[in-house]
């Protein structure tokens, strides 16, 4: 169980790996899910594996597909719900991640990832955020080598 900690505080680590390790392991805990030591290893390292816009297509085909599956069952309620998380997955996203930027300080490398994050996705949040820190995004052409 993670303590709870002051958020304008400063956590001292030793390991950054390990304090992360620790960190999903207490959430975990808290919310009272277990997963698998290999799924522990996936979400922390997917971020390395995947992009963002990965996550994000994957997300809304899921919510599509589930809501899908409900469409001819009586379960209509939830379907028109899943299809809603679907069709707007991006927005739902931005909104969140929104939510857990307002305290961020950026630094020159989060600025560079926003700038792909919306040539990838098309983000509006990601394209409102570069300009509230002085970035016109542009598109360019992509080369595949």
């Amino acid at each position: 169980m993670q303590p709870n900690i002051d958020p304008g505080s400063v956590v001292t680590a030793t390991n950054l790996m390990e304090f992360f390790r620790d960190a999903l392991r207490g959430v975990l805990a808290d919310q009272r899910v277990t997963v698998e030591e290999q799924t522990e290893l996936y979400v922390r390292f997917a971020r390395r594996l995947v992009d963002v816009d990965y996550h994000i297509a994957m997300g809304g085909r899921a919510y599509d597909t589930l809501a899908r599956s409900l469409e001819h069952s009586r379960r209509r309620a939830p379907a028109r719900v899943f299809a809603e998380l679907a069709a707007k997955f991006q927005p739902l996203v931005d909104a969140l991640s929104e939510i857990g930027d307002t305290a961020y300080v950026y630094t020159q490398r989060d600025i560079l990832r926003l700038y792909e994050i919306w040539l990838k996705t098309g983000s509006m949040r990601a394209r409102h955020l570069l300009r509230r820190l002085g970035v016109e995004a542009a598109p360019v052409a992509m080369r595949t080598h």
